[in-house]
């Protein structure tokens, strides 16, 4: 089950005697507790609220909105009409002059269209952010006269989510596969390795987390694709969006597949190498051989 984007939108734009909004994880759906007739909604509904099983909806304020009118009107082709929606906005009272603009040149349907496009996109934006998996049942279609420069001109496969902790929890059992360890165990690593500022961000499907990355100081530390959606580009998506630099990468020379990746990355010169003696007891079994000579790893 997946919930209904348009709730999401709606919860976003609630009118303030709606009162607070919340997502449930139990049932997937945006519930008003003050607006529900059920016993659920007890007294102790409070105590609910702050639990992890339901998810807080802030409401968009003024700015935000403003910022959508300003994004549409800077993407507007015609010069006319790009100065007197830009003037419109200025000072007391833009919201009313900016619709009066757009009435004097008859442009109310595209910029309804745009607007729901936008605040689609902060839907989305929040149901990745909180890890909260949705499907868009009411899809908007913009009028492809409009030029726009933050509204999305087509809905990609897949978005990058910076993961925090909100929502480091849900790669945990990705994490268990990569490293080996314990859900449990997996998801402490993950929120002690963001504690220590390392840089972590997932590909998402539609809120779906299908794929993840870790990047310190040192660099790349992870890189994950579930098996049955590789080779469709997400680990690029992944890769790049890290911003690993250009300098180096460290590589183990036994991954074939991770060393024909960063190939692929145009990682594809070996600056140098790192020797280390053999510790005490150690078992080693490949070998390597570099300008003639024969090492271990």
């Amino acid at each position: 089950m997946k919930v209904d984007l348009e709730q999401v939108v709606m919860a976003l734009t609630r009118m303030e005697e709606e009162g607070d909004a919340y997502y449930s994880k139990y049932d997937e759906r945006v519930v008003y507790p003050q607006l529900e007739d059920s016993d659920d909604f007890d007294d102790d509904f409070e105590d609910f609220m702050n639990s992890r099983e339901y998810l807080f909806i802030e409401r968009i304020d003024g700015q935000e909105r403003y910022n959508i009118m300003h994004s549409f009107a800077q993407g507007q082709k015609n010069g006319n009409v790009k100065d007197w929606l830009m003037n419109s906005l200025s000072g007391k009272g833009a919201f009313r002059r900016f619709r009066a603009s757009l009435e004097r040149f008859g442009m109310e349907g595209e910029w309804y269209d745009y607007e729901a496009s936008s605040l689609r996109a902060l839907a989305m934006d929040w149901c990745e952010e909180n890890g909260v998996v949705y499907e868009d049942r009411h899809p908007v279609k913009r009028f492809e006269h409009v030029e726009t420069k933050e509204a999305p001109k087509k809905k990609e496969k897949y978005r990058i989510v910076n993961i925090g902790e909100k929502n480091f929890r849900y790669l945990s059992f990705m994490h268990a596969d990569f490293t080996g360890l314990e859900p449990e165990d997996a998801e402490q690593e993950i929120e002690d390795l963001l504690k220590d500022g390392v840089k972590v961000v997932a590909a998402s499907d539609k809120g779906r987390y299908v794929g993840y990355g870790m990047m310190d100081n040192s660099g790349l530390i992870a890189l994950y694709v579930q098996p049955q959606l590789r080779r469709k580009g997400i680990g690029s998506l992944i890769f790049n969006s890290l911003g690993v630099p250009e300098a180096g990468l460290k590589a183990d020379p036994a991954d074939a597949v991770m060393l024909a990746f960063f190939q692929k990355q145009g990682f594809g010169v070996i600056e140098s190498i790192v020797l280390r003696k053999k510790k005490d007891g150690e078992e080693l079994s490949e070998e390597y051989a570099l300008q003639g000579i024969r090492f271990l790893h």
